[in-house]
């Protein structure tokens, strides 16, 4: 009994994905890859051309083909990207959203708490404001 738990504790520090992985995980991550079969393909090639670049990749290694953790690093990697602020990440993507849309209207009312719980973000589009003027004095009677 105690060989097998040995023996079953060297193969689970054995086949723990190699830094190098993990890093390029995190690096696909950062790219904006969050497809498995996507990473998994790119693993394969990175392995195959930059870590065994002269010798045969070991195709059953689990420390360098870690298929099924693939899906637990990437939503690993993607929860320590996100920010600890909902806030501080809406007024970012408010300032991408103007430079794309221009003719657009935005407004968006932060908190004053510390939670996230009171705010207001409204978007108007073009035709939107088109059929409010339009429109706006038949809803205002």
């Amino acid at each position: 009994m105690f060989i097998c738990c040995v023996l079953l504790k060297e193969a689970a520090v054995i086949n723990r994905p190699d830094q190098q992985i993990k890093a390029k995980v995190h690096e696909l991550v950062t790219y904006g890859i969050q497809n498995v079969m996507e990473a998994k393909r790119s693993l394969d090639i990175y392995v195959s051309s930059v870590l065994f670049k002269d010798a045969e990749p070991p195709i059953f290694c689990r420390r360098f083909f870690p298929s099924p953790e693939i899906r637990n690093m990437i939503y690993r990697f993607k929860l320590s990207m996100k920010s600890g602020n909902d806030q501080d990440s809406l007024t970012g993507k408010i300032a991408e959203w103007q430079r794309l849309k221009q003719e657009d209207n935005f407004y968006f009312g932060r908190s004053c708490q510390a939670t996230d719980t009171d705010l207001l973000f409204v978007h108007q589009t073009e035709w939107q404001r088109k059929l409010l003027s339009y429109y706006g004095k038949v809803f205002a009677h």
